[in-house]
């Protein structure tokens, strides 16, 4: 399944390049959050987290009866998430120590950073907990996985949690589309790749033609409190969905056909996509802002700072893989 590695790679190629358009575009695109308006960083956000937790889901079908499947998670994943978010909430108070602006505000934003920091490594491990637990006591009830997601749809929206109740929807349905061999039922589809393709880059096309700021889960929320969070929450997963099943069958039908050196160059990014992902979301967080503050948006400027990120973040993870404690605490062994 390199395909699978190669599709991860192109995803996390535009998690970078949506992290650059928002924070390596200038303080007016930051401070006035202009980046939601933005059609292109709007395209990346329609599917791509929802396109890595289809694919993480999938692959959970093939570990989730092994023994001690969800120790495994927390030490691949869990670990990682808490030991990064301890040293920026560390980085943060020293910071405000050294400037002299330390107070309780300081304290609580790195608390919260501590709780909430590298959010989808934490919406992954909570899916993964659902799925073992359905998976082992419940025989993977479809009404059970159901049931979860609507008490999740009417709980608040805390500490980063709407975005875990939006990506526990593909989580699950990935999973279940391993359990259900569905990939096996739709094989027939290879033969009309084209048209099929066609169809749903068709169906894309429409829905997104109605995305706007008040999409993201970072702006409204997943709560329901009316039938118009309802509709919206509806959209989303709508165009999930279709934009991940579009960007995924591309990769699918397309992989055994793309040159060697881009082919290997996708694979090796999909490998490392943990890493790429903890230094991505910590350099544009703390540092690429302040580098580029009188900056505005401009592609070949967004461009070239993609390849700068990916090759900072090819070193920091080639260094953190020569230490064996530093790999198991940082990137969970990998």
């Amino acid at each position: 399944m390199d395909w699978i590695d190669a599709a991860k790679g192109l995803l996390i190629l535009l998690v970078v390049v949506g992290h650059n358009i928002q924070f390596g575009s200038g303080s007016l695109m930051l401070e006035n959050k202009d980046y939601f308006n933005n059609a292109v960083f709007q395209f990346i956000y329609s599917f791509h987290m929802p396109a890595f937790a289809l694919l993480a889901g999938y692959l959970m079908k093939f570990s989730v009866e092994r023994d001690h499947f969800i120790g495994k998670k927390i030490r691949g994943v869990l670990v990682p998430a808490v030991v990064w978010s301890m040293l920026v909430s560390f980085y943060l108070i020293c910071l405000s120590l050294y400037y002299g602006s330390f107070s309780q505000a300081v304290v609580t934003d790195a608390v919260v950073k501590l709780l909430t920091y590298l959010w989808f490594l934490r919406a992954y491990l909570f899916s993964a907990a659902v799925i073992w637990f359905v998976h082992r006591y419940l025989k993977d009830s479809v009404a059970a996985y159901l049931a979860v997601l609507a008490v999740l749809l009417v709980l608040p929206d805390r500490f980063n949690t709407a975005s875990w109740k939006f990506t526990y929807v593909f989580f699950v349905s990935g999973y279940l589309w391993s359990v259900y061999k569905v990939p096996e039922r739709l094989s027939t589809l290879k033969k009309h790749r084209i048209i099929t393709l066609c169809i749903i880059t068709l169906l894309f096309i429409v829905l997104f033609q109605y995305y706007s700021a008040d999409i993201f889960v970072y702006t409204t929320g997943m709560t329901i409190r009316n039938v118009e969070q309802a509709g919206t929450d509806l959209y989303r997963f709508l165009i999930g969905f279709i934009g991940s099943g579009m960007v995924l069958w591309l990769v699918y039908i397309t992989y055994d056909r793309i040159p060697k050196i881009v082919k290997r160059f996708f694979l090796y990014l999909g490998r490392i996509s943990l890493s790429i992902y903890i230094t991505d979301v910590i350099i544009t967080d703390f540092f690429m802002p302040r580098l580029t503050f009188g900056f505005h948006l401009n592609y070949a400027v967004v461009l070239v700072e993609t390849v700068i990120m990916l090759a900072v973040c090819i070193a920091v993870n080639y260094l953190i893989s020569r230490i064996p404690v530093a790999r198991r605490l940082l990137l969970g062994g990998r």
